[in-house]
């Protein structure tokens, strides 16, 4: 959590003369520096606005920007840094540079233990198969860095170079991933040995070293089992036949059921294999074995009952009949790791058995809530008893064994499939991270599998308001990511996972954007729910036009017209031809007048405004337009000005920069006047008691009523001596020329010279009025003395 506070003591509130608080709108915004990767955390750019508390000052801002995100990955300790921003409505506030950046800190927690191991205890493998894979599997977290694993060997009954070979004893496992495999190959030496020998592997160390990891040394067994048989001859060994000993015209390399038809065709040709001592007359040749040579049993076979005939497959011509001998029948291996969650009817082997020998085994039909078990995978082998009590295997017969190999497939089945709604933010902003989920069923499971989400176009219909992602989107459609569910034995209970998509910002204005998620997974066992394998995700636009009016001040004459432009500011484009928004359906901005010191008698006022078209190159075209049209009305009334305001339309798509959101017109007045007294010699008798002086307007005429102060100044006529009136002020009313006013004249008796004066002079005038002039000659105010 992070907080804003106000630095410093000032005040606003209208309740106080000050700014209202609703004028703090979008003051603030920030921005998140991600020192690590994206994956760490979760940005929330939902900024709170500024109040004011009751001593109006602002309140503090508490807010959270960032959520971490639990990633499994040892990775050390990261730095998000938070910027404060000024918003569209920062004129009124500051932010301090020093204080402007907080560094947050995200401390590395794994989980424990973290443990790296050999994928299994024990391993087995024929001979004959060449080669075993070996894997190290890391459980608990994984590493933001690889690491390089050596792996110790020691022999045991098997010997290195002569029954296997360790090519290189160091694994790299890769950043991220939980597992890394070698192969080990196993020599195929046609020998006759023991059954099965045996060698050990442990890890020894890894580097760099790395705390986080704890190293599980168990060694692990692997167990050759050797497929060479004494003066016998499998059916998986390379057997060469020829038409006599020393030339074989029909030189057949294959399996032993070459052998077979290589003796039917020569009727008693020559048999050579490493384990005869020289090369054998084909007197003979019996097959022994299954009716059957391989059964794959799977989850839709569960309950069914599986029979098996032991007997004499083939024989060539003229062979004695070995149906007599005793028989062994063995299922390799000869212990099944929990066998009873498999099958009900069990069959583990015979010996001193008589062909044709029948056997069954049966699929159990209940699952054991654990998905992605090993394949349980063993062979039924027969061969003829040569006990000293067993009958011997006739004069010149050659058997060959058919062997029966039994697969079966887990019954549990686990189903991933995307979560309906794929991001954490909606709706989805181009320019900011999908996080897409990824939900498997509640369901333990054994074996680690890797989940690919990839994104694609999407093709189907769509709405008025919406559009395809298309090449001018900066979509990379070939880009996959993937992740492990690791088996509930190594790791927590893992059904939950998510991946991250960059939605890139093309600034383009565009519509509404589909694409579509599809999720594809590496162990064909997974089954992905059909309902949930694609996901249309709807990509809303983050670019925008901005727009203001090219010239903030515009200048005409009292009769002209004012003309104003509109342009766009900044670089963002549009139209269909680039996958961009419409041009018949940007909706026109609106215009507004707001203020001024003019009237409505002076000007009138067009709101239309054109609506905005593309250009050549998809950027907005400059719009001109004619709004204001200024009267000439022959009113002294001085310059006079108009704000107008743009607004944008309904579609959210075209927005106003405000600081080019307003224009002023500025109206100059051509209407002159000028102010005079109406003579310039005023006659009056003493008795007369009065004297009317008028003031009068040529040119135009003024707007409003105007009073004009009219002050008397002493000449040889005094003030209270010989008139009684120092100033007046007559109101010369709107769209008048002239207004009067009188000075009292004082009758004194007195006799006096027959004529004395004073001087009235225009001295003000109000309201003022730049354009009007005042003519300040005085006029003489002559009195005639009426006493003899």
């Amino acid at each position: 959590m992070l907080t804003v506070q106000q630095i410093g003591n000032e005040k606003g509130g209208e309740d106080i003369g000050g700014l209202p608080e609703r004028s703090l709108v979008s003051a603030l915004l920030y921005l998140c520096y991600l020192a690590g990767r994206g994956a760490d955390a979760k940005l929330n750019y939902s900024f709170p606005e500024f109040s004011y508390n009751s001593n109006n000052k602002l309140n503090d801002i508490s807010f959270f920007p960032v959520t971490s995100l639990v990633d499994n990955v040892i990775e050390g300790n990261e730095l998000i840094q938070v910027v404060l921003l000024p918003g569209p409505n920062s004129a009124n506030l500051q932010v301090i540079p020093s204080l402007q950046t907080a560094t947050i800190t995200i401390f590395d927690k794994t989980n424990s233990p973290t443990s790296l191991s050999l994928e299994r205890r024990s391993y087995s493998v024929i001979e004959s198969e060449g080669s075993i894979e070996i894997c190290v599997v890391l459980t608990g977290d994984v590493s933001s860095s690889s690491v390089n694993i050596t792996i110790l060997e020691s022999q045991g009954t098997a010997k290195r170079n002569s029954d296997y070979t360790f090519s290189s004893n160091t694994l790299t496992l890769p950043a991220f991933k939980n597992k890394t495999c070698t192969s080990l190959r196993i020599i195929d030496d046609n020998l006759w040995e023991p059954s099965y020998e045996s060698f050990t592997l442990t890890i020894s160390r890894i580097t760099p070293e790395n705390s986080n990891f704890i190293l599980d040394n168990t060694p692990s067994t692997i167990q050759i089992q050797d497929d060479d048989m004494k003066q016998q001859i499998t059916e998986d060994v390379i057997v060469q036949c020829y038409s006599s000993a020393a030339n074989c015209n029909s030189n057949t390399n294959g399996v032993s059921l070459a052998a077979i038809d290589c003796c039917s065709r020569t009727g008693g040709g020559y048999i050579s294999h490493s384990s005869l001592a020289a090369a054998q007359q084909c007197g003979a040749c019996v097959v022994v074995g299954f009716d059957q040579s391989h059964v794959h049993i799977g989850p839709s076979d569960a309950g069914r009952r599986y029979s098996f005939t032991a007997d004499v497959l083939l024989s060539t011509p003229g062979a004695p009949d070995v149906t007599g001998l005793d028989y062994v029948i063995s299922r390799e291996p000869a212990m099944l790791v929990n066998v009873a969650d498999y099958l009900s009817s069990d069959f583990a082997g015979r010996t001193n058995g008589l062909l044709p020998e029948r056997f069954s085994i049966r699929y159990v039909s209940q699952g054991n809530a654990v998905a992605l078990q090993p394949t349980l995978s063993f062979n039924y082998t027969i061969a003829a008893e040569t006990g000293p009590s067993d009958p011997s295997i006739p004069s010149g017969v050659v058997l060959v064994y058919k062997n029966l190999r039994v697969t079966i497939d887990d019954i549990d089945i686990i189903t991933v499939g995307l979560i309906e709604s794929c991001t954490c933010f909606p709706p989805l902003l181009e320019g900011r991270d999908a996080i897409v989920g990824i939900e498997g069923s509640a369901i333990t499971f054994e074996a680690p599998f890797e989940v690919t989400v990839s994104n694609e176009r999407y093709t189907g219909p769509l709405a008025p308001d919406e559009a395809a992602v298309g090449d001018f989107d900066l979509f990379n459609f070939t880009e996959k990511h993937s992740v492990v569910f690791l088996p509930t034995a190594y790791y927590f209970n893992q059904h939950f996972e998510r991946v991250l998509f960059f939605m890139p910002q093309d600034n383009i204005v565009e519509l509404q954007e589909l694409f579509r998620l599809r999720l594809s997974v590496n162990d064909s066992r997974v089954r992905l729910d059909p309902q949930k394998t694609t996901q249309t995700v709807r990509l809303n636009n983050r670019d925008v036009f901005s727009v203001g009016f090219r010239e903030l001040q515009v200048t005409i004459t009292e009769g002209e017209v004012a003309t104003l432009f509109m342009k766009q500011i900044g670089n963002e484009t549009g139209g269909v031809d680039i996958g961009g928004f419409p041009e018949g359906r940007l909706s026109p901005v609106r215009l507004r007048q707001v203020s001024g010191t003019a009237t409505s008698s002076d000007f009138s006022l067009n709101s239309f405004i054109p609506r905005f078209t593309y250009s050549v190159n998809n950027t907005l075209n400059d719009i001109t337009f004619a709004p204001i049209t200024s009267i000439d009305d022959n009113m002294i009334e001085g310059n006079e000005t108009i704000r107008v305001i743009i607004l944008p339309g309904t579609d959210n798509l075209v927005l106003i920069q405000r600081d080019r959101q307003t224009a002023t017109i500025t109206i100059v007045d051509n209407d002159i006047g000028v102010l005079s007294l109406e003579r310039g010699t005023y006659d009056v008798i003493e008795n007369e008691g009065t004297v009317e002086i008028c003031a009068v307007l040529t040119g135009g005429v003024l707007s409003t009523d105007t009073e004009i102060t009219l002050q008397a100044r002493d000449n040889t006529a005094r003030f209270r001596s010989d008139y009684s009136t120092h100033r007046i002020r007559p109101i010369l009313r709107s769209s008048t020329i002239k207004t009067c006013g009188r000075f009292n004249i004082m009758n004194d008796l007195i006799r006096e010279p027959l004529f004395e004066n004073f001087t009235v002079l225009i001295t003000s005038v109000f309201p003022e009025n730049s354009v009007l002039t005042v003519n300040g000659s005085p006029s003489f105010i002559r009195i005639q003395d009426d006493d003899h």
